[in-house]
């Protein structure tokens, strides 16, 4: 009994471990001339969370079609995950805002997406 609850444990967190990952990515934004420091902020905390996400899992499909004495390249990607957030760190250091996130990034719509 024990040994097959242990089994299930096992397996369950392998499951898990593959839909979710938790990464800690830095970034930074460099303030414009028309940018507000709350902007400056919140654009350092929008590419963190997008490279955590680029590097959560990318799914890259390429097509190439030779036709009529013409190449077509064609090149899709797909990213998406649900994320949790949180803020580990910032500093503003005038022009430059940086940024340390911990992304809890569940890829499980990203498997979803590519299956259908």
């Amino acid at each position: 009994m024990i040994d097959k609850l242990l089994i299930t444990l096992f397996l369950s967190s392998m499951l898990f471990s593959l839909q979710a990952k938790i990464i800690i990515q830095e970034a930074s934004y460099t303030m414009g001339d028309d940018d507000s420091k709350a902007d400056t902020r919140n654009r350092a905390i929008l590419k963190a969370k997008r490279d955590a996400l680029e590097r959560s899992g990318v799914y890259i499909k390429s097509n190439t079609t030779f036709k009529n004495g013409n190449l077509d390249d064609t090149i899709q990607s797909f990213s998406a995950s649900i994320m949790k957030v949180t803020l580990l760190d910032s500093k503003f250091d005038y022009p430059n805002y940086w940024v340390k996130i911990k992304a809890d990034i569940n890829v499980e719509l990203l498997n979803k997406k590519l299956k259908s």
